[in-house]
């Protein structure tokens, strides 16, 4: 490819390319990009567009550009929600809560996709990948959280029990928390108290529990109190009551399955006498919950695991799909009852690490690559698969969608299903099973 003023993209596999006016493209070893009609861009995954056209990202400090995109409040609800069915009551109801671009999300999941298409054979093996709204109650999505939350800790927790020194007198142990709940909606405010109140609670017991040991002649415990470093590690999601609960009718339910709790895994030091270690865990819990809401809640849960020391993978399989499954669940039966929890979870997070497991922070809610070709793999081809993306003036660059049913008429086949057939994970990127 020679350089002239204005490079043009290398040809490739039928797709016309033309002059790029606006930026040079960076040359090899970066994978070839697709120029599309009206000014769309296949890039490759795993790269973005600012690799391949680094002076129209670079832009100066000292000017200002006008993005021409509608503010949140002057945003209206779209009548094509009415052609949905309960997805578009969904995004109503969102967007009457005041979650408006939640609602447009809401509305758009799994109903429309982007493209995917092969290097190597664009017009044979084309699909798409889905768009999911990743909003935190989802039926859609709660399987995505899942998976992405477990494929993100397991490796992490297991890594750590083999490569961290624990001491005698350890656990690892899932644990449960429950507020009291007089049947309100708990409110932003509130959900963010309660995550704090957990937080305290296994920090202090653990504390107290390190007294008891020191008073007792653990020099381990001893020497953990003064040096003031965290010695226990605590990963936990929150999650409401059901909407609807067998046979029993609501008015009958005190808080009509918005009681709010936590489900969670924790390593720390613990009591030979478990009903003894317990006790400090559910009255501390007493003392915070009475601290941050002004009522006591005594719903305090421990169970250890068995065999974690010997093989750590089957207790954290174990711990994280039970903590993670309600994750997956749907809480509600009504839209309605679907926008007040989002509502009240708007900006907060439901799964949180703390102690050492600080750092094994939650993974940002990002859209992934569509990564390898899975039909090209099979055939033992290496072949990534391009994505459409259109450059803003303002730097950036954004994902082209299509209705679902258009893209099927096309020829286009679900991405994660093609996966799924040919024996892949249907959810990775990365080329392997």
């Amino acid at each position: 490819m020679q350089e002239t003023q204005h490079s043009t993209v290398e040809a490739e596999d039928g797709f016309e390319l033309a002059p790029l006016d606006h930026a040079e493209p960076v040359a090899t070893p970066l994978p070839r990009i697709k120029q599309l009609p009206a000014g769309w861009y296949g890039i490759p995954s795993g790269h973005t567009a600012g690799e391949y056209f680094p002076e129209h990202f670079k832009q100066p400090e000292d000017v200002e550009h006008e993005v021409d995109a509608e503010r949140e409040e002057d945003l209206g609800p779209d009548p094509y929600w009415a052609e949905l069915g309960e997805r578009g009551k969904g995004a109503q109801a969102l967007f009457d809560a005041g979650l408006k671009k939640k609602a447009f999300r809401y509305a758009d999941c799994e109903t429309r996709a982007e493209k995917a298409e092969c290097a190597n054979f664009p017009e044979e093996h084309k699909f798409f990948k889905r768009y999911h709204c990743l909003n935190r109650f989802c039926a859609y999505c709660g399987k995505v959280h899942r998976a992405r939350l477990h494929a993100h800790y397991e490796p992490l927790l297991v890594d750590f029990l083999r490569g961290h020194d624990t001491p005698s007198g350890c656990t690892l142990a899932r644990v449960n928390f429950t507020m009291r709940c007089n049947g309100e909606l708990p409110t932003r405010e509130q959900v963010r108290a309660f995550n704090q109140a957990v937080r305290k609670t296994v920090r202090r017991a653990v504390h107290k529990i390190l007294n008891i040991r020191a008073a007792a002649d653990d020099e381990w415990a001893a020497s953990a109190l003064k040096s003031r470093k965290a010695t226990y590690g605590i990963l936990f999601s929150d999650e409401t009551g059901y909407e609807t609960r067998g046979h029993i009718p609501d008015s009958e339910r005190l808080a009509h399955g918005l009681n709010l709790h936590a489900h969670g895994l924790f390593y720390g030091p613990f009591l030979k006498d478990w009903k003894e270690g317990w006790e400090i865990f559910r009255d501390t819990w007493r003392e915070e919950t009475q601290r941050a809401f002004g009522e006591e809640s005594h719903g305090c849960y421990i169970k250890h695991l068995q065999g974690w020391r010997s093989n750590p993978v089957p207790a954290i399989k174990h711990a994280l799909n039970h903590l993670l499954k309600y994750i997956s669940k749907c809480p509600y039966e009504s839209v309605q009852r679907m926008a007040e929890l989002e509502l009240a979870f708007d900006r907060t997070r439901r799964v949180h690490a703390g102690g050492l497991w600080h750092g094994l922070k939650e993974p940002d809610h990002k859209h992934g690559g569509s990564g390898y070709c899975p039909v090209c793999k099979t055939e033992g081809r290496d072949s990534a698969l391009y994505s459409h993306r259109h450059l803003l003036p303002t730097g950036g660059e954004i994902p082209e969608y299509w209705p679902v049913k258009t893209l099927e008429a096309e020829g286009y086949r679900d991405l994660e299903e093609v996966r799924r057939k040919l024996g892949f994970n249907p959810n990775d990127s990365s080329g392997g099973p």
